[in-house]
Protein backbone atom coordinates (compact mmCIF):
# COMPACT_ATOMS: atom_id res chain seq x y z
CA UNK A 1 0.00 0.00 0.00
CA UNK A 2 1.40 3.44 -0.96
CA UNK A 3 2.01 5.74 1.36
CA UNK A 4 0.21 8.85 1.66
CA UNK A 5 1.75 12.50 2.03
CA UNK A 6 0.35 15.89 4.13
CA UNK A 7 2.11 19.34 2.89
CA UNK A 8 1.80 22.18 5.07
CA UNK A 9 2.57 25.77 4.38
CA UNK A 10 4.41 28.18 7.13
CA UNK A 11 2.73 31.31 7.83
CA UNK A 12 3.57 33.86 10.40
CA UNK A 13 0.91 34.83 13.11
CA UNK A 14 1.67 38.32 14.39
CA UNK A 15 -0.18 40.21 17.06
CA UNK A 16 -0.01 44.38 16.92
CA UNK A 17 -1.74 46.48 19.37
CA UNK A 18 -3.00 49.80 18.84
CA UNK A 19 -0.85 52.83 19.91
CA UNK A 20 -3.44 54.07 22.23
CA UNK A 21 -3.50 51.36 24.72
CA UNK A 22 -6.88 50.43 26.28
CA UNK A 23 -7.19 50.09 29.92
CA UNK A 24 -8.37 46.40 29.69
CA UNK A 25 -4.88 45.36 28.32
CA UNK A 26 -2.73 44.16 30.91
CA UNK A 27 0.40 43.67 29.06
CA UNK A 28 0.04 40.24 28.17
CA UNK A 29 2.63 39.13 25.39
CA UNK A 30 2.20 38.39 21.94
CA UNK A 31 2.90 34.45 22.54
CA UNK A 32 0.91 34.65 25.58
CA UNK A 33 -2.05 36.17 23.41
CA UNK A 34 -1.59 33.90 20.78
CA UNK A 35 -2.30 30.66 23.55
CA UNK A 36 -5.02 32.45 25.32
CA UNK A 37 -6.81 33.39 21.58
CA UNK A 38 -6.48 29.14 20.97
CA UNK A 39 -7.55 27.54 23.92
CA UNK A 40 -10.59 29.99 23.63
CA UNK A 41 -11.53 27.62 20.61
CA UNK A 42 -13.53 30.15 18.70
CA UNK A 43 -16.13 30.27 16.18
CA UNK A 44 -17.11 32.66 13.62
CA UNK A 45 -20.10 32.15 11.50
CA UNK A 46 -20.29 33.52 7.89
CA UNK A 47 -23.02 34.84 5.80
CA UNK A 48 -24.19 31.91 3.92
CA UNK A 49 -24.99 29.71 6.96
CA UNK A 50 -21.66 27.97 7.48
CA UNK A 51 -19.98 28.04 10.75
CA UNK A 52 -16.03 28.05 11.07
CA UNK A 53 -14.31 26.29 14.16
CA UNK A 54 -10.75 25.57 16.04
CA UNK A 55 -10.89 22.71 18.31
CA UNK A 56 -9.27 19.55 18.90
CA UNK A 57 -5.97 21.44 20.83
CA UNK A 58 -3.29 19.07 21.88
CA UNK A 59 0.07 20.60 23.57
CA UNK A 60 3.43 19.47 22.06
CA UNK A 61 6.19 20.95 24.78
CA UNK A 62 6.18 24.10 26.65
CA UNK A 63 5.03 26.26 23.92
CA UNK A 64 3.69 24.39 20.91
CA UNK A 65 0.93 22.38 19.63
CA UNK A 66 -2.04 21.41 17.40
CA UNK A 67 -5.28 22.37 16.41
CA UNK A 68 -7.94 21.61 13.67
CA UNK A 69 -9.77 24.78 11.88
CA UNK A 70 -12.60 23.32 10.00
CA UNK A 71 -15.78 24.27 8.19
CA UNK A 72 -19.17 22.91 9.68
CA UNK A 73 -22.68 22.51 7.83
CA UNK A 74 -25.91 20.78 7.25
CA UNK A 75 -26.22 18.53 4.64
CA UNK A 76 -28.73 16.31 3.17
CA UNK A 77 -27.62 12.47 3.05
CA UNK A 78 -29.32 9.32 1.70
CA UNK A 79 -28.65 6.01 3.60
CA UNK A 80 -29.96 2.85 4.45
CA UNK A 81 -31.41 2.13 8.34
CA UNK A 82 -31.26 -1.64 8.89
CA UNK A 83 -33.41 -1.45 11.70
CA UNK A 84 -36.88 -0.42 9.66
CA UNK A 85 -34.97 -1.75 6.51
CA UNK A 86 -35.72 1.16 4.67
CA UNK A 87 -33.63 3.90 2.48
CA UNK A 88 -34.09 7.20 4.50
CA UNK A 89 -32.70 10.31 3.83
CA UNK A 90 -31.43 12.69 6.32
CA UNK A 91 -29.81 15.66 7.56
CA UNK A 92 -25.68 15.35 9.22
CA UNK A 93 -23.33 17.50 9.85
CA UNK A 94 -20.23 17.63 7.83
CA UNK A 95 -16.69 19.06 9.38
CA UNK A 96 -13.88 18.96 7.11
CA UNK A 97 -10.82 20.40 8.63
CA UNK A 98 -7.52 21.28 8.09
CA UNK A 99 -4.86 20.24 10.98
CA UNK A 100 -2.39 23.55 12.14
CA UNK A 101 0.70 23.24 14.17
CA UNK A 102 2.12 26.28 16.15
CA UNK A 103 4.82 27.41 17.89
CA UNK A 104 3.57 30.43 20.22
CA UNK A 105 6.95 32.12 21.14
CA UNK A 106 8.16 32.52 17.70
CA UNK A 107 4.29 32.95 16.37
CA UNK A 108 4.80 30.55 13.54
CA UNK A 109 1.88 28.11 12.18
CA UNK A 110 2.01 25.32 9.75
CA UNK A 111 -1.53 24.99 7.72
CA UNK A 112 -2.71 21.72 6.24
CA UNK A 113 -3.29 21.63 2.42
CA UNK A 114 -6.39 19.74 2.26
CA UNK A 115 -8.92 20.30 -0.97
CA UNK A 116 -11.89 19.76 1.42
CA UNK A 117 -11.44 22.51 3.45
CA UNK A 118 -10.11 25.19 1.25
CA UNK A 119 -9.29 25.36 -2.74
CA UNK A 120 -6.22 26.94 -1.47
CA UNK A 121 -4.26 27.36 1.76
CA UNK A 122 -4.29 31.06 1.87
CA UNK A 123 -7.84 30.90 2.15
CA UNK A 124 -7.95 28.31 5.21
CA UNK A 125 -5.18 31.00 6.94
CA UNK A 126 -7.78 33.74 6.64
CA UNK A 127 -10.02 31.64 8.06
CA UNK A 128 -7.66 31.40 10.92
CA UNK A 129 -6.63 35.02 11.16
CA UNK A 130 -10.53 35.42 11.88
CA UNK A 131 -11.49 33.08 14.42
CA UNK A 132 -8.17 34.67 16.51
CA UNK A 133 -9.46 37.79 15.84
CA UNK A 134 -12.78 37.32 17.00
CA UNK A 135 -11.24 36.23 20.15
CA UNK A 136 -11.85 38.07 23.73
CA UNK A 137 -8.32 37.44 24.15
CA UNK A 138 -7.11 39.75 20.87
CA UNK A 139 -10.56 42.20 21.07
CA UNK A 140 -10.53 42.97 25.03
CA UNK A 141 -6.73 44.40 24.73
CA UNK A 142 -7.42 46.27 20.90
CA UNK A 143 -4.94 44.12 19.45
CA UNK A 144 -4.85 42.96 15.65
CA UNK A 145 -4.03 39.85 14.45
CA UNK A 146 -2.20 39.35 11.08
CA UNK A 147 -1.56 35.82 9.20
CA UNK A 148 1.07 36.47 6.30
CA UNK A 149 2.78 33.64 4.27
CA UNK A 150 5.76 32.84 4.47
CA UNK A 151 7.60 33.30 0.92
CA UNK A 152 11.02 30.49 0.68
CA UNK A 153 14.05 33.24 -0.01
CA UNK A 154 16.01 30.84 -1.78
CA UNK A 155 15.60 31.96 -5.64
CA UNK A 156 15.58 35.53 -4.71
CA UNK A 157 19.06 34.97 -2.88
CA UNK A 158 20.53 33.58 -5.43
CA UNK A 159 19.92 36.21 -7.93
CA UNK A 160 21.62 38.73 -5.41
CA UNK A 161 24.33 36.57 -5.14
CA UNK A 162 25.05 36.13 -8.96
CA UNK A 163 24.44 39.92 -9.42
CA UNK A 164 26.81 42.41 -10.55
CA UNK A 165 25.87 45.14 -8.72
CA UNK A 166 22.48 46.01 -6.25
CA UNK A 167 21.58 49.06 -7.14
CA UNK A 168 18.36 49.77 -4.96
CA UNK A 169 16.49 47.73 -2.16
CA UNK A 170 13.25 48.01 -0.39
CA UNK A 171 11.98 45.94 2.43
CA UNK A 172 8.93 46.32 3.95
CA UNK A 173 8.04 45.91 8.47
CA UNK A 174 5.34 45.99 10.50
CA UNK A 175 5.99 46.23 14.29
CA UNK A 176 6.73 45.06 16.66
CA UNK A 177 8.67 42.57 15.56
CA UNK A 178 8.61 38.89 16.93
CA UNK A 179 11.69 37.41 19.36
CA UNK A 180 14.04 36.06 16.49
CA UNK A 181 13.51 39.57 14.47
CA UNK A 182 17.55 40.96 13.02
CA UNK A 183 19.45 43.63 15.06
CA UNK A 184 20.21 45.64 11.89
CA UNK A 185 17.22 46.21 10.50
CA UNK A 186 13.82 45.13 11.87
CA UNK A 187 14.44 45.61 15.49
CA UNK A 188 15.65 49.83 15.23
CA UNK A 189 12.37 50.14 12.76
CA UNK A 190 10.66 48.75 15.48
CA UNK A 191 11.51 51.86 18.00
CA UNK A 192 10.68 54.14 14.82
CA UNK A 193 7.36 52.23 14.56
CA UNK A 194 6.02 52.90 18.27
CA UNK A 195 7.50 56.43 18.05
CA UNK A 196 5.83 57.15 14.56
CA UNK A 197 2.74 55.30 15.55
CA UNK A 198 2.74 53.28 12.44
CA UNK A 199 1.53 49.61 11.78
CA UNK A 200 3.86 49.20 9.09
CA UNK A 201 6.12 50.76 6.72
CA UNK A 202 8.93 50.88 4.43
CA UNK A 203 12.48 51.63 4.37
CA UNK A 204 14.82 51.68 0.74
CA UNK A 205 18.20 52.45 -0.10
CA UNK A 206 20.09 52.95 -2.89
CA UNK A 207 23.44 52.74 -4.47
CA UNK A 208 26.25 51.71 -6.90
CA UNK A 209 27.08 48.69 -4.98
CA UNK A 210 24.88 47.68 -2.06
CA UNK A 211 26.37 45.00 0.40
CA UNK A 212 24.82 41.89 -0.62
CA UNK A 213 26.02 39.69 2.61
CA UNK A 214 23.72 42.70 4.82
CA UNK A 215 20.82 42.62 2.39
CA UNK A 216 20.46 38.61 2.54
CA UNK A 217 20.30 38.70 5.96
CA UNK A 218 17.75 41.43 5.89
CA UNK A 219 16.24 39.16 3.16
CA UNK A 220 16.23 35.68 5.29
CA UNK A 221 14.66 37.84 8.67
CA UNK A 222 12.12 39.51 6.14
CA UNK A 223 10.72 36.14 4.77
CA UNK A 224 10.73 34.60 7.85
CA UNK A 225 8.67 37.33 9.13
CA UNK A 226 6.16 37.36 6.56
CA UNK A 227 7.46 41.05 5.06
CA UNK A 228 8.38 41.63 1.60
CA UNK A 229 11.43 42.64 -0.15
CA UNK A 230 12.26 43.51 -3.86
CA UNK A 231 15.41 44.36 -5.02
CA UNK A 232 16.83 46.32 -7.95
CA UNK A 233 20.00 44.57 -9.49
CA UNK A 234 22.49 44.23 -12.53
CA UNK A 235 23.93 41.31 -13.46
CA UNK A 236 26.46 41.89 -16.73
CA UNK A 237 24.79 44.74 -18.11
CA UNK A 238 21.00 43.85 -17.68
CA UNK A 239 19.24 45.59 -14.73
CA UNK A 240 15.91 44.15 -13.62
CA UNK A 241 13.69 44.78 -10.47
CA UNK A 242 13.03 41.27 -8.52
CA UNK A 243 10.76 40.91 -5.94
CA UNK A 244 10.40 38.10 -3.02
CA UNK A 245 7.54 36.35 -4.15
CA UNK A 246 6.45 33.12 -5.56
CA UNK A 247 7.36 30.31 -3.87
CA UNK A 248 5.69 29.47 -0.16
CA UNK A 249 8.23 27.63 2.30
CA UNK A 250 6.49 24.45 3.13
CA UNK A 251 7.39 20.72 3.44
CA UNK A 252 5.29 17.17 3.75
CA UNK A 253 4.87 14.51 5.58
CA UNK A 254 4.39 10.96 5.31
CA UNK A 255 0.99 9.53 7.18
CA UNK A 256 0.27 8.75 9.87
CA UNK A 257 3.05 10.37 11.29
CA UNK A 258 3.41 11.68 15.32
CA UNK A 259 2.57 15.32 16.15
CA UNK A 260 5.89 15.82 17.84
CA UNK A 261 7.45 14.41 14.60
CA UNK A 262 5.68 17.01 12.10
CA UNK A 263 5.92 19.82 14.66
CA UNK A 264 9.92 19.28 14.60
CA UNK A 265 9.56 19.44 10.67
CA UNK A 266 8.09 22.96 11.19
CA UNK A 267 10.74 23.84 13.31
CA UNK A 268 13.19 22.57 11.21
CA UNK A 269 11.15 24.38 7.95
CA UNK A 270 11.51 27.38 9.76
CA UNK A 271 15.14 27.30 10.67
CA UNK A 272 15.57 27.09 6.87
CA UNK A 273 14.06 29.74 6.30
CA UNK A 274 15.71 32.21 8.65
CA UNK A 275 18.95 31.03 9.15
CA UNK A 276 20.45 28.51 6.37
CA UNK A 277 22.96 29.29 4.41
CA UNK A 278 24.58 25.97 2.78
CA UNK A 279 22.86 26.68 0.07
CA UNK A 280 23.42 30.55 -0.18
CA UNK A 281 26.77 30.58 -2.39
Amino acid sequence: MALKHKKYFLFRVKFIRDHQKDILDDGASPEDIFLQAINEKPSTKLKRGAEWKLSNIEQIGTNGGVFAVGRISQASTDRFDFQTDEFVEATDYQGPFSTIYFDRTIGVVAIEDKSKVNSKVDATAKRLNDLLDSTDSVKRRKVKCIVDAINDPQGFIQKLRKSTHILKFRATFTGPNPIDADALFQKPLEVYALATKADKGAIEVAGSNLDKEVLIDVTRSNAATGNTVTARIETHGVIETIPLKGVRANFSVRTPEESRVVFNQMRERYEQVRYETRDDK
